[in-house]
C-alpha cells in the first residue's frame, strides 16, 4: 500500500511538472500539493492563476504548506488569496489576510518589498471598491498610478482596472476609459487572463454608458470568446462580461440571445459579478420575463437579486433593482405599491450619501410615480434636471432614456411643442445608437409624438425615413400608432367627463380637479371611474393616451 501511495505521489509530481511546462499554473499547483510539495517554485504564477479561478480551497490548503513568516512564496499566496476573497465578496476575510501581512511585516522590522507592498495596496483598494467604499478605494489606488508601468503586467492591470471601476462608480465614464490608456499596449500572458477580462469589462461599461453600444459589444464579446476558449463557458470571465452583452442584446431587440448569455451563467453571476453587472443581469432577465407575460417570474428575479444586494451591502445594486420594481408596478397600475417602494428607495438614497446611482434611481422613480399620479409637468421638470446632470458627466445612454421619458411626460401634459423640442434630439440619438427597446418602451405616447413629428415634416428626409421605419416597428410590437383613429360610436362622454379628461391631460391631481370643478375629491374619483370604464383603461396615463388616439382632446 505504501508503495502504491508513493507511486501516486510521483505521478502527481510528474503531472505538476508537465502542467508547469505548459504554463497551466493552477493545475501545476494542485498536483504539486497532491504530491506533498509546497509549490514554492511557481508561487507567483500559481497564486495568480488559482485566484483568477476563484479556487479558494486550494489556496487555503497551500498556505498550510508554507511557513508563517515573510517568505516570498507566502506573501505572494496570501495577497492573491485576499484578491480571490474580494472577488467572492468576502470582504472581512480579505481584510484580515492583508492586515495580518502588514502586522507581520511591522513586527519583523523588515517591511515588505516594494513590489509586494504595491500588490497589497491595490488588492486592498479592490476589496474596498467591491465593498462600496469608493472614496476609500480611490484614496488607496490613485497614488499607485505613479507606479504604472511597474514591470509587472498583472499589477499594472489591477491598478488601472480598479481606478477605472471607481470612476465608473462615480459616473465618470470618460475618465474610466482614459485610465486604460496607461496599459493600452501591454501584452497579457495567459496567467493574467482575468486582468484582461476585467479591463474589457470596465472599457465595455465605459463605452456602453456613453451610448457607444457597438464598441461596448466589441470589447466585451472579444474578451469573452478569448477567455472561454481557455476556461470554458461556466467561468468568472463569462459571469463578468455576459450581463453587458445581454443589456445590449435587449436594447437592440435581440431577445433570443439573452437566455444563452445569462441563464446558464446565473450561479456564477451570483458568485462573481460585481454590483453594476449583477443588477444589470437581473433587470434584463426581469424585463424579458415580463415581455413574455411571466410577471411572477419577473418579480421573483428582482426580489432574489435585491436580497443578495442587501446581504452584500451593495447600495449601487439595490437602487436600480428597486427602481425597476417600481416601474413594473406602475405598468401594472399598482400605484400604491409603487409609492410604498418609492419610500424605501428614498430611505436607501439617504443611507447612500453621495451615491450618484441611488439618487438618480430615486429621481427617475419619483418622476414615473408623478406621471402615474397625473402630474406629468412636475415629472418633466425632474427629468430635465436629472438628464442635464447625466449629460454633463457623459452618461449619454441614461441621458437619452431620460429625455425620451421627459418627452412622454410633456406629451401627457399636453405640452406638444415642448415634447417635440425635447423629443427630436433624443430620438435622433436613440435611432443612431439603435436603442430600439428604449424607444418601444415609450408606448402609445411616444408613438403619437413620433407621428406628430413625422406629420410636421420639418426634420429632414433621412430622419423622416427613420421615423417611418420606427413607427412600423412600433406597430409590429403591438403598440398602437394610429393617433388619428376616431372613438367608437358607443363612447359618449358627458360634459363633466370631458372636463375631467381635459384636467387629467393638463396634469391636475385629484385635489386640483376638485378645486377647479368645485366638487369634492370623492366625486372626482367617481367621474374618473366612469371615464376609465368608457375609455377601457385602468389609469390616468392610459386614459390620456386613449383619448388622444380617439381624438377626444381636440
Amino acid at each position: 500500500r505504501a508503495a502504491g501511495e508513493e507511486d501516486i505521489r510521483q505521478l502527481h509530481e510528474r503531472a505538476g511538472s508537465w502542467f508547469a511546462g505548459q504554463q497551466l499554473w493552477a493545475e501545476a499547483i494542485r498536483h504539486a500539493l497532491a504530491a506533498g510539495k509546497g509549490g514554492a517554485g511557481h508561487a507567483e504564477a500559481g497564486a495568480q492563476s488559482l485566484a483568477e479561478e476563484g479556487d479558494i480551497d486550494t489556496m487555503v490548503r497551500w498556505l498550510g504548506y508554507l511557513p508563517a513568516d515573510l517568505d516570498p512564496s507566502r506573501i505572494e499566496l496570501q495577497i492573491n488569496l485576499a484578491w480571490a476573497l474580494a472577488h467572492r465578496f468576502r470582504f472581512q476575510d480579505a481584510r484580515r489576510l492583508l492586515d495580518a501581512l502588514e502586522t507581520l511585516a511591522a513586527a519583523s522590522g523588515e517591511g515588505l518589498a516594494h513590489s509586494s507592498w504595491v500588490k497589497l495596496r491595490v488588492v486592498r483598494a479592490i476589496c474596498e471598491a467591491f465593498a462600496e467604499n469608493i472614496p476609500q478605494s480611490i484614496a488607496i489606488v490613485e497614488p499607485l498610478l505613479r507606479e504604472v508601468p511597474c514591470g509587472d503586467v498583472w499589477v499594472d492591470g489591477l491598478v488601472c482596472n480598479i481606478l477605472s471601476y471607481c470612476h465608473l462608480a462615480d459616473s465618470r465614464p470618460q475618465q474610466a476609459l482614459d485610465v486604460q490608456q496607461r496599459v493600452s499596449g501591454a501584452r497579457e500572458a495567459n496567467r493574467n487572463l482575468f486582468v484582461g477580462v476585467y479591463r474589457a469589462f470596465v472599457m465595455a461599461q465605459g463605452y456602453l454608458r456613453q451610448g457607444n453600444l457597438a464598441e461596448a459589444e466589441r470589447q466585451a464579446s472579444r474578451a469573452l470568446h478569448a477567455a472561454e476558449r481557455q476556461t470554458g463557458a461556466r467561468s468568472s470571465s463569462g459571469a463578468t462580461l455576459a450581463p453587458i452583452l445581454a443589456e445590449i442584446a435587449w436594447e437592440q431587440g435581440e431577445t433570443q440571445r439573452i437566455d444563452a448569455l445569462l441563464t446558464l451563467r446565473l450561479e456564477m453571476i451570483d458568485d462573481f459579478c460585481p454590483p453594476d453587472g449583477f443588477s444589470r443581469c437581473y433587470i434584463v432577465l426581469a424585463k424579458l420575463a415580463r415581455l413574455n407575460a411571466r410577471r411572477e417570474d419577473a418579480a421573483s428575479l428582482l426580489l432574489h437579486a435585491e436580497g443578495l444586494a442587501v446581504q452584500r451591502g451593495w447600495l449601487r445594486a439595490q437602487a436600480p433593482l428597486l427602481a425597476e420594481r417600481i416601474s413594473q408596478l406602475l405598468q401594472d397600475g399598482d400605484t400604491s405599491a409603487a409609492e410604498a417602494l418609492l419610500s424605501r428607495l428614498q430611505a436607501l438614497a439617504g443611507d447612500a450619501g453621495k451615491s450618484d446611482v441611488a439618487h438618480a434611481s430615486l429621481a427617475l422613480s419619483h418622476s414615473r410615480v408623478l406621471m402615474a399620479q397625473g402630474e406629468p409637468m412636475a415629472a418633466a421638470q425632474r427629468l430635465d434636471a436629472l438628464a442635464t446632470a447625466q449629460e454633463r458627466c457623459g452618461e449619454w445612454l441614461f441621458a437619452v432614456r431620460l429625455r425620451l421619458l421627459q418627452a412622454q411626460a410633456l406629451w401627457q401634459a399636453n405640452a406638444q411643442d415642448q415634447a417635440v423640442a425635447v423629443g427630436v434630439p433624443a430620438l435622433r440619438r436613440a435611432i443612431r445608437q439603435k436603442l430600439l427597446r428604449s424607444l418601444l418602451d415609450g408606448g402609445p405616447a411616444l408613438a403619437s409624438l413620433l407621428q406628430l413629428i413625422a406629420k410636421r415634416g420639418a426634420a429632414g428626409a433621412e430622419f423622416s425615413a427613420d421615423l417611418t421605419q420606427l413607427l412600423a416597428q412600433f406597430a409590429a410590437a403591438g403598440v398602437p400608432v394610429n393617433a388619428g383613429r376616431s372613438a367608437p360610436v358607443a363612447v359618449r362622454l358627458t360634459e363633466r367627463e370631458r372636463q375631467t379628461l381635459r384636467l387629467i391631460a393638463e396634469g391636475y391631481s385629484n385635489k386640483g380637479m376638485a378645486r377647479e370643478l368645485g366638487i369634492s375629491a370623492e366625486t372626482v374619483k367617481w367621474h374618473l371611474k366612469q371615464l376609465y370604464e368608457k375609455l377601457q383603461v385602468s389609469g390616468r396615463i392610459q386614459a390620456v393616451n386613449q383619448a388622444r388616439e380617439w381624438q377626444l382632446l381636440n
